[in-house]
């Protein structure tokens, strides 16, 4: 079975050990600056994942973190909250999405069973946010039309209906309230 197959299929807490040890050699052998950082270290090769060693965020923020033999089909980056911000870069993206996805299931449930509401305001502003791009993708996979990034809805005034189809409450005075305060919605919160 191929390592990509082995991560979609991880099933148990001993499956995840056996292939992040995998995925662990595969990095050793494949991404120079991860080796570089291995053979800097010192270290013994790992019997178990706590003892594998994870890059520092200084490297995402001035190497090129991915496997040698992989050409990159998206880049990520982070909100630069610290600073300067690290960058990921991502050489499958469809292995990205089903990662995420089977996660997302596992833990929470089938998107299309759901309403996603998402409110993201500085991470939708930034761009190349891995956050937005997981949600949108999980947003879309509801085929709901109630489903969406709020603040998009709220401008789109699209929420109103979506949020009394949701809640049998009057949303008008919120959307306003949230309208006037969406650039610093979470350092002042939403008065009602």
């Amino acid at each position: 079975m191929e390592l990509r197959d082995k991560i979609l299929s991880i099933s148990s807490k001993e499956s995840f050990e056996k292939t992040a040890l995998e995925v662990y050699h595969y990095q050793v052998q494949y991404c120079t600056v991860y080796l570089n950082y291995i053979k800097l270290l010192n270290w013994k090769t790992p019997t178990c994942v706590e003892e594998i060693p994870f890059l520092p965020i200084e490297f995402f923020k001035s190497h090129q973190i991915i496997s040698d033999e992989k050409e990159t089909e998206i880049v990520f980056k982070s909100s630069g909250t610290g600073g300067q911000r690290s960058t990921h870069f991502v050489a499958e993206s469809q292995l990205y999405i089903q990662s995420f996805s089977k996660a997302y299931e596992t833990t929470i449930g089938r998107p299309k069973d759901q309403v996603i509401l998402a409110l993201l305001p500085n991470y939708t502003e930034q761009g190349e946010s891995s956050l937005v791009y997981m949600v949108d993708h999980l947003i879309k996979e509801t085929n709901n039309e109630l489903s969406g990034f709020l603040l998009k809805m709220l401008t789109k005034q699209k929420s109103n209906n979506c949020f009394q189809q949701l809640f049998p409450t009057n949303w008008t005075n919120f959307q306003i309230k949230l309208i006037n305060h969406n650039k610093d919605i979470l350092g002042n919160g939403i008065e009602t």
